[in-house]
């Protein structure tokens, strides 16, 4: 009996050490030739102190990690709008952009913001 119990355990140590041993292997078959150009306006700060986080560059941050979009740098922006009224598409274009986001941080009345 204890040399039955003894193989076994034999068997069942010797068959978790030959997976231990397993390679493991990445392979990308695919992958984003060209992210989308687009932009990130810095959004305009309607409020009493100073302005909070830059929102806009954690937008662009996340957009780009994903791989399919490819923000445009703040120094190649041709305009800074804050609202869509005040987007010249034309000059976007240009600069080979396909599309644009703006906005704006409203502070409430009776509210603090954080950084």
């Amino acid at each position: 009996m204890f040399k039955r119990l003894k193989a076994l355990f034999a068997i069942l140590a010797f068959g978790f050490q030959s997976s231990a041993f397993a390679v493991l292997e990445i392979v990308i078959t695919e992958g984003t030739d060209s992210a989308r150009p687009i932009a990130i306006v810095p959004f305009k700060f309607d409020g009493i102190g100073e302005k909070p986080s830059a929102l806009s560059d954690v937008i662009a941050a996340d957009l780009m990690r994903s791989g399919k979009f490819k923000p445009l740098a703040l120094e190649n922006m041709p305009q800074l709008p804050a609202t869509d009224d005040e987007v010249d598409y034309a000059a976007w274009v240009d600069q080979g952009v396909e599309a644009v986001l703006v906005g704006s941080i409203t502070q409430q009345p009776g509210r603090t913001l954080f950084n």
